[in-house]
């Protein structure tokens, strides 16, 4: 789910979708401020549920309207796990293997330091 207001709560994002039936609401939110992040993973019970969802493009929070697509999982195998403090937030995924290899390749151009002695 994407386009959450700054300030929205788990009951207030499975409130907005009581066409179906939601499994879990997980928050992205900031680690500093734990203010949300702008989107959210929301599971549902049934694929039916999920596809009721997805197109209804009515739901707003807060005034806002948000927009729901289908998460197929990262391109680079890696899952988000919650943290198992309980606390309403997301870890972000490992690095990509792309950016990975972009900066293990910009580390081999570096010269190294001559010393002076």
């Amino acid at each position: 789910v994407k386009n959450l207001p700054y300030h929205v709560s788990n009951p207030e994002v499975r409130n907005a979708f009581n066409k179906g039936k939601v499994a879990s609401v997980k928050i992205a939110r900031n680690r500093q401020t734990h203010m949300c992040r702008g989107f959210a993973h929301v599971e549902f019970k049934t694929p039916k549920d999920a596809k009721a969802a997805v197109s209804d493009r009515s739901i707003k929070i807060h005034g806002r309207s948000v927009c729901c697509n289908y998460d197929v999982g990262p391109a680079d195998g890696h899952q988000c796990t919650a943290p198992k403090d309980g606390v309403e937030d997301i870890a972000t995924t490992p690095t990509s293997s792309s950016k990975r290899k972009r900066n293990e390749k910009n580390a081999g151009d570096k010269k190294p330091k001559l010393s002076s002695d």
